[in-house]
């Protein structure tokens, strides 16, 4: 027997459990489970609990059969739908269990496992899954490498995170190797920013091309469709922003702005979020 309850209530749920454990033990007298066993928890996002009503019998096979009952729930991280799973079996083996070893989603849609399980997928992607799984693992130990940058290690696995952003591993231990293509092939803006401040900043500006200039700024334009017509959609503007600190000495910083400008003095006012009636007193 099993159900699925889609957003059920506690009382909902406590009935069929117990309605589970009377079909589970129907017609028998020795290793039966009753609903006090089984724990549900209503407040946990996901989980599991199941009982089973002892050790199967002797060889003699006499009351070899056992009750074994369990819940499942599981709860949708983007909708918030919560789905529980009651099943219950008699079964012959020795200590059984529903789903032994098995995640709380899988437990209560069994078929995405079997879907998963009979896709033949690439060796790549398989190793992916494996490594994504890893990171919930309790024994994952952390260690801060860099004020900004956190190791994660898992068995054999090595995980790097830059400002909260999960990164390849050799970013961090091969810096040397980021170049200007691999700044091209990440398309994901936070992985963009994040190159900015592991690569060597000059050989961005060196690929791309000086569009304009101003008092206080440089704009260059990278294109992102390997060298094919600026559009702006395809392109990304580069603004080299530069002033002198306290001690007089010239500090410059990198930032996006969109591939359209064509004015460096328009960069820097729309990524100051100013106006063109502000004056350089205001700027201060």
């Amino acid at each position: 027997m099993g159900i699925l309850l889609t957003n059920p209530t506690r009382q909902a749920v406590l009935k069929w459990i117990i309605t589970s454990c009377a079909t589970a033990n129907y017609g028998c007298l020795r290793r039966t489970v009753w609903p006090e066993e089984i724990d549900y928890d209503d407040s946990a996002p996901e989980g599991i609990s199941e009982a089973n009503g002892g050790d199967v019998g002797n060889r003699y096979r006499f009351g070899r059969g056992t009750s074994v009952v369990g819940v499942a729930w599981w709860t949708n991280p983007v909708t918030g739908v919560r789905s529980v799973h009651i099943s219950n079996q008699r079964s012959d083996q020795r200590n059984p269990r529903l789903w032994s070893n098995t995640p709380p989603l899988f437990a209560v849609f069994p078929e995405l496992q079997r879907e998963i399980e009979e896709t033949r997928l690439p060796r790549e992607t398989q190793h992916w899954i494996e490594t994504q799984i890893l990171k919930y693992d309790a024994r994952m130990a952390v260690r801060q490498i860099r004020p900004d940058v956190m190791r994660y290690q898992v068995r054999h696995c090595v995980f790097y995170t830059v400002r909260g952003v999960e990164v390849p591993p050799w970013w961090i231990t091969q810096p040397e190797r980021l170049g200007v293509q691999d700044f091209l092939k990440a398309r994901n803006v936070s992985l963009r920013m994040i190159l900015l401040t592991l690569m060597d900043k000059s050989s961005l500006l060196k690929a791309a091309k000086m569009v304009n200039r101003s008092a206080k700024a440089t704009l260059y334009n990278l294109p992102l469709d390997n060298g094919g017509r600026w559009q702006w959609q395809r392109s990304v503007g580069l603004l080299n922003v530069e002033w002198l600190t306290k001690d007089r000495e010239r500090q410059s910083n990198i930032l996006f702005v969109p591939g359209y400008f064509g004015k460096a003095e328009v960069a820097r006012r729309w990524t100051l979020s100013l106006n063109e009636t502000d004056t350089l007193m205001k700027e201060s």
